[in-house]
């Protein structure tokens, strides 16, 4: 795609001041939105450059609304824009480009329903489609490396009943405890406690919060219960 860009400026006779890449990011996302989107609007505002090339249409956006509002700012800030599949844009009303911003959007809608249709068959068979760590497991993953269950790790699990254990029962010297003391009495014994998105790369802390026992209260995950949400569905 580089190379491509930089034939088309050459034949164009235009000059490549930068050459910008979203490796990994959707089109999706607003062109705005994105790093490389960031950068390039940095650079024709401040009149660094004057000109956008891009591969295809639906890397401006796969979003034809959105793509249509972006052609309009690119173009009202006198920005030339060239897609390699259409050439120069020179207005957001062109009918080329309303078709591929359409057949953009449409192909991003059926990547959605097919990724759909995996996860409700991963589901139906009773594996793990997504979702951070939750403590007290592990995740277990196939041959290819995709995330297919959980196993229990027994010392986080050994952890989770006791608090359990202490907000319905006491620790053998109180009533029941508070979520406050529940937290206290873990930070005090120096245990690990888990982050709050479950990430294993942020840094260790053995500050337990309210909110962190608040959570692992309610998860149903506790009560053998796996729910995967997606748009406000299950």
């Amino acid at each position: 795609q580089v190379d491509a860009g930089r034939k088309y400026a050459d034949a164009h006779g235009m000059t490549v001041s930068h050459e910008l890449i979203d490796d990994g990011v959707s089109g999706a996302m607003a062109f705005s939105e994105r790093p490389a989107g960031t950068t390039a609007w940095t650079l024709l505002r401040s009149g660094k450059a004057s000109a956008l090339i891009v591969q295809n249409v639906d890397r401006l956006s796969r979003d034809v609304v959105d793509l249509l509002v972006t052609i309009r700012a690119l173009l009202r800030a006198s920005v030339e824009v060239h897609c390699l599949d259409l050439g120069r844009v020179t207005s957001e009303y062109d009918i080329m480009l309303v078709i591929r911003g359409w057949q953009g959007s449409d192909e991003r809608q059926k990547i959605k329903e097919r990724s759909m249709r995996g996860k409700r068959e991963k589901l139906a068979q009773g594996l793990i489609v997504a979702g951070r760590v939750t403590y007290g497991y592990n995740h277990l993953h196939d041959e290819k490396g995709r995330l297919v269950n959980f196993e229990i790790n027994e010392d986080q699990a050994a952890v989770v009943r006791l608090i359990f254990q202490w907000y319905t029962e006491g620790d053998g010297d109180r009533a029941p405890l508070t979520q406050r003391a529940i937290a206290v009495k873990l930070s005090e014994a120096g245990i690990q406690a888990p982050h709050p998105t479950g990430s294993r790369r942020q840094k260790e802390s053995h500050i337990w919060s309210i909110s962190t026992i608040r959570r692992i209260l309610q998860l149903e995950t506790y009560k053998g219960e796996y729910i995967y949400r997606h748009n406000k569905g299950k």
